[in-house]
């Protein structure tokens, strides 16, 4: 089984590009199930409404079938339905071509401020000697390090706030300014 997270795929530089590799997924073998979590709110820009889908890619119908009811009732166990609110979103913007227009666009402007960001501190990174891991679309970028909690609370005390993982930082592109995604990493620098 695989889970492919595609929560930011909307806000990729070339999302269209990055989709092609769904073909990778066509005719496997019957004992590999993929399963594509979808995030509408995050890719519809209506982060609070939560909603989504999880979607199954099988060549076995059995596997796609127990999928199937597996997931009804444990969802419907967990939190009953989807956001009414969410769908009805949805729903608009698909159906009005003019709607349609408008939210790309909205989208495509936070897009390319999410993109000028990461340029931003990936600049400051290389200028201040900061490794990263590979980055080449998202909200967050991370950098490896020694002892991640500890420098998390010294760049804390520096009003730079990250989020400590078991082997480095996540560093929010889309919370910070670009300016400040430029000069970041020569505070992540001293600290480090």
């Amino acid at each position: 089984m695989l889970l492919v997270d595609v929560a930011y795929i909307d806000f990729c530089e070339d999302s269209l590009e990055r989709r092609k590799f769904f073909k990778k997924f066509e005719n496997l073998p019957e004992n590999i199930i993929v399963l594509i979590a979808f995030s509408a709110s995050k890719g519809y820009t209506m982060y609070g409404l939560r909603n989504g889908a999880l979607i199954c890619i099988t060549s076995n119908k059995e596997l796609s079938e127990e999928f199937f009811y597996t997931s009804l009732h444990s969802n419907r166990g967990t939190w009953s339905n989807g956001t009414k609110s969410a769908m009805q979103v949805l729903t608009n913007i698909i159906n009005d071509k003019n709607l349609n227009g408008k939210f790309i666009k909205e989208r495509n402007h936070y897009k390319d401020i999410l993109n000028k960001r990461a340029k931003a501190f990936i600049k400051g990174c290389k200028q201040n000697s900061v490794k990263t891991t590979p980055y080449s679309d998202g909200f967050f970028i991370s950098i490896p390090c020694d002892n991640p909690m500890d420098i998390a609370r010294k760049l804390n005390k520096e009003n730079l706030f990250t989020i400590p993982l078991q082997k480095g930082l996540r560093f929010a592109l889309c919370a910070v300014e670009e300016e400040k995604c430029l000069m970041a990493p020569k505070i992540i620098k001293s600290i480090l």
